[in-house]
């Protein structure tokens, strides 16, 4: 986020048309993928706001990362996905122990 964001400082509009300003500090105070970890990122291609590619090349690997066709920023039927993130916390928790999230 560090990286893409930067194109949308200063005002612009959301995607159900309020008015924002995204400023430097914002920007700055996401942090970036660390190392080492274990995670699971979900992306769409039809992401317009965090470039998905940047994303997998960035975090591949680091952490499981699945992409899909279509969708947006917002993740378009995340529900639809939510077996695929069970099994990765169970897993989590066979391999980890148990997680308080």
């Amino acid at each position: 986020p560090q990286n893409t964001l930067r194109k949308y400082i200063g005002h612009g509009v959301d995607h159900i048309g309020r008015e924002f300003t995204m400023t430097e500090e914002v920007v700055n105070s996401y942090c970036t993928a660390r190392p080492s970890g274990f995670g699971l990122v979900l992306v769409q291609f039809g992401d317009d706001v965090i470039d998905p590619y940047q994303t997998i090349n960035n975090l591949g690997h680091l952490c499981s990362v699945i992409a899909f066709e279509g969708g947006n920023h917002r993740f378009q039927d995340l529900g639809s996905h939510m077996p695929l993130i069970e099994q990765f916390l169970n897993q989590s928790e066979a391999s980890y122990g148990s997680s308080e999230f």
